[in-house]
């Protein structure tokens, strides 16, 4: 292998890294890109609210990853958490790169204290892939039997709406 080549292989390694860290919290038609939930507990009052606008964001973002237009993400996510989505949105269709398919969601726990709500989640991101934007590809080179990560995300209210503010990836599910 060159070294030009190992370079790129390192460089979409990097990208593919970023977007799973998206993924995560940061990451097609709202038909195909569902995100489903399942918990062990039905939700109601004020979690009920969280677990609905915890359920917009992700929709907001597989939507984001599969245009590319990132402008209905501030209305789902503030802070570090926004920063985060843009930067890595922005490296993704910098690559020429889309992200497609569905997100998969097991719904751990919710709690609400006071001004803050704190979700925990299973994440299944194993059916989204990164695609060639301009010819529909699959990217080479990206793992596609990824595990399923548990990670807690926190969310604050605002304007009526709780956006997620931070993610952190806590183990594998």
């Amino acid at each position: 292998m060159t070294a030009v080549a190992g370079g790129r292989r390192r460089g979409w390694l990097l990208l593919l890294v970023l977007a799973l860290l998206a993924v995560v919290g940061f990451v097609g038609t709202l038909a195909a890109n569902r995100s489903s939930s399942e918990s062990s507990e039905a939700f109601t009052g004020e979690r009920l609210r969280v677990q609905q606008d915890y359920s917009d964001y992700w929709k907001a973002m597989l939507v984001a990853n599969e245009s590319g237009d990132g402008s209905a993400l501030a209305g789902h996510a503030a802070g570090e958490q926004l920063e985060i989505l843009r930067a890595n949105l922005g490296a993704l269709t910098g690559a020429g790169l889309v992200a497609k398919g569905s997100v998969d969601h097991r719904i751990r726990s919710i709690t609400v204290d006071g001004k803050l709500a704190t979700l925990v989640d299973c994440v299944d991101v194993g059916k989204w892939i990164q695609y060639e934007a301009r010819s529909g590809r699959v990217q080479p080179g990206q793992l596609t039997n990824r595990p399923k990560q548990l990670a807690s995300y926190t969310l604050a209210p605002r304007d009526g709406r709780w956006l997620v503010t931070r993610s952190e990836v806590l183990s594998e599910c």
